[in-house]
This record gives structure tokens, C-alpha cells and sequence, in this order.
């Protein structure tokens, strides 16, 4: 019998693993064993087992929130953080209550206030990849930071590192 029948709970379990992938290149929950992988006449996706409770909490933590892209937090923006919240600025003085994000579910209830703390990460120190993201749980934790797992952040931290160690990127110092 097919572990994965195809049904629509299924279907959406595999998405949302995807957006777990899709996110964070190699997501905390995660294992994939290699040796498995290369001695083996097994499918692909029998390679990977997946941590049940850290993946369904991994994703619950992002959905519905307003979330700039972990990569693009620990490797880009949180390297020029003086100029991206020189932009964060201009875009706060518009009057909005709603965004469109480029993924996801939309539109995502959120005004100015809510758009420069999804920014707020760029006050932590540059050289390093961000810690925390704020992800507002609209209607709840509206005032809060939600912790990104630091699984999940674990290969962006590293090839953060090993950018900044080999002189590949350079961070600016905060002015913060």
C-alpha cells in the first residue's frame, strides 16, 4: 500500500514541506542521509525522514506573517542594514493596511508599523545572521518576536560565516 496516497491532506502536507525547503534551503527538521542515497535503488524522496513535530511547528510558526525571506535576511539585507531601513522609511510613509506578498496567502492585514518590524532584525549585529524575526501573529501576538528555529537557520548561518571569513562579503557596522 502507498504510504503517501494522494488526497488532499497529503497534498497539503508535501506543500507544506516545500515552503519549509523553499524558505530555508535545508529546513532544521529535516535529515537526509546521503550513504542511504547513493547505496540504495529507492526513490528520492525515501532519503529524506522528516521530524514530525519540528516540521508542523517550523511552518505553523510562518504562516500567515508577515516574514521577509530568511535568506535574504541572513545573507543580503542584514549586510547593508543602514540603507535597507533607509528604504524600510520610505515605504512607511505610505498609508497602507494590507500587503500582497509575492508568495503565500494574501493579503496580509498590516500597516507601516508592522511592515518596519518585519525589518527589525536589521538592528541586530550585521556580521552576524539574524536571531529573530519579528512575524506579527495578526489578531494574537501582535507585539511580540517569534523565534525562526535555529535549525532551520543553521545553513545560512554557516555559509554566512564562511562568506564573512574569506572576505567574500563584508557587513557594515550598525549605526543603531
Amino acid at each position: 500500500e502507498d504510504p503517501n496516497p494522494d488526497t488532499e491532506e497529503v497534498r497539503v502536507r508535501g506543500w507544506q514541506k516545500i515552503v519549509l525547503f523553499a524558505l530555508f534551503i535545508k529546513p532544521g527538521s529535516v535529515c537526509f542521509n546521503v550513504g542511504d542515497f547513493l547505496r540504495s535503488d529507492e526513490p528520492f524522496t525515501d532519503c529524506f525522514t522528516w521530524q514530525r513535530s519540528q516540521w508542523i511547528e517550523s511552518f505553523s510558526n510562518l504562516q500567515r506573517k508577515l516574514l521577509v525571506p530568511p535568506i535574504l535576511q541572513s545573507l543580503v539585507l542584514s549586510k547593508r542594514p543602514t540603507l535597507v531601513k533607509e528604504w524600510v522609511a520610505k515605504i512607511c510613509k505610505w498609508n497602507f493596511q494590507q500587503i500582497i506578498p509575492a508568495h503565500f496567502t494574501a493579503p496580509i492585514r498590516a500597516n507601516s508599523r508592522d511592515f518596519e518590524r518585519a525589518f527589525q532584525f536589521l538592528d541586530e549585529e550585521p556580521a552576524s545572521p539574524p536571531k529573530q524575526s519579528w512575524l506579527p501573529k495578526f489578531g494574537r501576538e501582535k507585539d511580540g518576536l517569534v523565534q525562526l528555529a535555529e535549525a532551520d537557520m543553521k545553513l545560512f548561518s554557516e555559509v554566512d560565516e564562511v562568506l564573512i571569513r574569506s572576505g567574500v562579503v563584508k557587513g557594515e557596522r550598525s549605526t543603531t
